[in-house]
C-alpha cells in the first residue's frame, strides 16, 4: 500500500512521543473498524501523557482500501499551561491533499505567539482550502492554517505540519501554568461535544452517540491528566 504524507506524519509524531512521553493508549480504542463485518474504515490510535503538559492523541484512519487516509492529532493542555489547544487534521485522497493546523485559545487571555505567527507567514504561498462552515472556525487563533487542495505538494504540507508541532512543543516547554485555564478548556470541550467537532459524525457511526461522546471526552480531549 502506498505511503502517504499522513503515514509519515503519524510515524514522526509517535516516534517523538515514544521518546518523550508515557503511552496512555486505551485498548478499546487502539484499533477500531467500521462496519465490523466488511469494514471500509479502519482506525489506529495512540495516546500519550506528556508530563507538565497533558494529553496527546493520535488517530490514523485508512478508508476505502487506502484510497483515503486521514490523520488527527489533538494536543490537550490539561495541566493548565498558557498555551492553546492544538488540533492537527490531515487528509490524502488521490490528488487532494489537506493539512489543518488549528489553534484554540481556551485561556481567555488572548494568547499571541510570534513563533506561530511567523510560521503561518512562511506558508502564505500555500493555497488556503475553502472548508465547510462550522461554529469552531470562528474560534481559531489567527496563526491557524487551513491549507491544501487538488495538486498541492504533500511534502510541503508535511513540512508545515511537522514544523507547527515542533513550534508548539517548544512553547509548551516555556509556558507557565494557571489552573484557571482549565475552566475555559472544559467549556470548549463541552461545545465540541454538544455543538459538534470535526470527527463527531464519523465516530458516531463507529461508536454510537453515547460512545462517540465518551471517546471525545475521555480520550481525544480529556480534562484529567
Amino acid at each position: 500500500m502506498k505511503t502517504e504524507f499522513t503515514d509519515t506524519l503519524f510515524d514522526y509524531i509517535t516516534h517523538r512521543m515514544d521518546e518523550d512521553a508515557c503511552d496512555s493508549t486505551k485498548p478499546e480504542y487502539a484499533s477500531m473498524k467500521y462496519p465490523k463485518l466488511i469494514p471500509f474504515m479502519r482506525f489506529t490510535t495512540k495516546r500519550y501523557h506528556l508530563d507538565g503538559f497533558g494529553s496527546i492523541m493520535v488517530m490514523s484512519t485508512n478508508a476505502m482500501g487506502g484510497l483515503m487516509k486521514l490523520l488527527t492529532v489533538s494536543f490537550t493542555p490539561n495541566e493548565g499551561l498558557n498555551v492553546p489547544f492544538l488540533l492537527v487534521d490531515c487528509m490524502s485522497m488521490k490528488k487532494k491533499k489537506l493539512a489543518y493546523v488549528e489553534y484554540y485559545d481556551c485561556t481567555g487571555k488572548k494568547l499571541c505567539f510570534d513563533e506561530l505567527s511567523s510560521l503561518a507567514e512562511k506558508y502564505t504561498n500555500v493555497p488556503d482550502y475553502a472548508e465547510k462552515e462550522a461554529w469552531y472556525v470562528k474560534e481559531r487563533m489567527p496563526a491557524s492554517m487551513i491549507k491544501g487542495g487538488e495538486g498541492v505538494d504533500s511534502s510541503t504540507l508535511l513540512e508545515l505540519a511537522e514544523r507547527s508541532i515542533d513550534a508548539y512543543l517548544e512553547l509548551v516547554g516555556k509556558a507557565e501554568k494557571d489552573e484557571q485555564n482549565l475552566k475555559g478548556l472544559k467549556a470548549f470541550q463541552e461545545r465540541m461535544v454538544t455543538e459538534g467537532n470535526p470527527s463527531s459524525e464519523t465516530m458516531n457511526k463507529v461508536l454510537g452517540e453515547e460512545g462517540q461522546v465518551k471517546f471525545f471526552r475521555d480520550y481525544v480531549m480529556p480534562l484529567i491528566p
